[in-house]
């Protein structure tokens, strides 16, 4: 097996950013169920919980793409998961309120899932390039998995969410 030590090529660009999105996807593993439990909204529950099934199955193809080019595990962090992540935690360990929890979770994984899309949408236009098929179909699914979560996070968000967490201004 191999191991990517520069970014010289396309490919190796590619490899590194899958790198990347394999740690926010594992991060998300970490932090998704904990923050699950924090919801109040049943809708939202299920909604998180089927992402975080999307998740692990896109975690799992990463690692079969891995596989299939013989790659070995290196450490590439991703600061801007990480960042994501540490914001989602202190915003709510400064909030009580179970409707604002809902509208700060919902909105902070929009977040996350607006720059997983571009990732996927990046590394799959990578690996079409490489002719690398099954990959840019792969990765292309991904995003495409992003984006239908995010759909029905635009609609809890605009129907249910935001509606519950609104209180009035005090002028």
């Amino acid at each position: 097996m191999k191991k990517i030590a520069t970014i010289g090529t396309l490919h190796d660009l590619l490899i590194y950013d899958t790198r990347k999105i394999l740690y926010c996807e594992n991060q998300l593993i970490s932090a998704l169920p904990g923050w699950i439990d924090r919801i109040k909204s049943a809708r939202l529950k299920v909604v998180m919980e089927h992402y975080l099934v999307y998740i692990k199955y896109h975690v799992d193809g990463i690692l079969k793409f891995f596989e299939r080019k013989k790659l070995i595990d290196f450490d590439v962090q991703n600061i801007v998961a990480q960042a994501f992540i540490d914001e989602v935690n202190e915003k709510m360990s400064d909030c009580r309120d179970a409707e604002i929890i809902d509208a700060l979770l919902l909105s902070s994984i929009q977040e996350m899932i607006h720059y997983k899309i571009c990732v996927y949408g990046t590394i799959a236009a990578f690996a079409q390039v490489l002719d690398l098929d099954i990959t840019a179909a792969e990765f292309y699914a991904s995003e495409k998995d992003e984006k239908d979560i995010d759909s029905r996070l635009n609609f809890l968000a605009e129907q249910e969410i935001n509606p519950l967490a609104k209180s009035p201004i005090i002028d």
